[in-house]
């Protein structure tokens, strides 16, 4: 009667290897975001949310999220003992984004391509609602 025991045990094994085992926080997290169009010009400002980072070391695990009020349609993030990075894809009527960052300290450093507008945008973003610099 107990014989199924073994196999779930195994199972669950299994699910918690493929996510590293990790911890994640589920919480949605708001970073103001710094969209740098040229050099001249000042940043222009939007928001992301992130929900479900990994905060243990992990491989690519499923987030979810929302990158300039467009909602991830697919993204992953991978967690080591030195860097958090994550990749995202949004999608709006002039085509695909393809968002990817790098945590640094407390700043996410990361671009944006969008392929339907063939432009590659860098940005910046902190946590919380934060003015861009100057």
């Amino acid at each position: 009667m107990f014989q199924a025991i073994p196999a779930l045990s195994a199972a669950l094994a299994a699910c918690a290897a493929m996510t590293g085992g990790a911890e994640h926080a589920r919480a949605a997290q708001a970073w103001t975001v710094c969209l740098s169009h040229a050099d001249d010009a000042p940043p222009s400002r939007t928001r992301m949310v992130l929900e479900g980072l990994p905060t243990a070391p992990a491989r690519s695990v499923a987030i979810e999220g929302s990158f300039y009020g467009a909602a991830f349609e697919t993204a992953r993030a991978t967690r080591t003992a030195n860097s958090l990075i994550f990749s995202a894809v949004t999608e709006d009527a002039s085509g695909a984004y393809h968002h990817a960052a790098r945590l640094s300290g407390e700043v996410f450093i990361g671009q944006t391509l969008a392929v339907g507008r063939d432009f590659l945008m860098p940005w910046t973003a902190t946590q919380g609602d934060s003015p861009c610099p100057e």
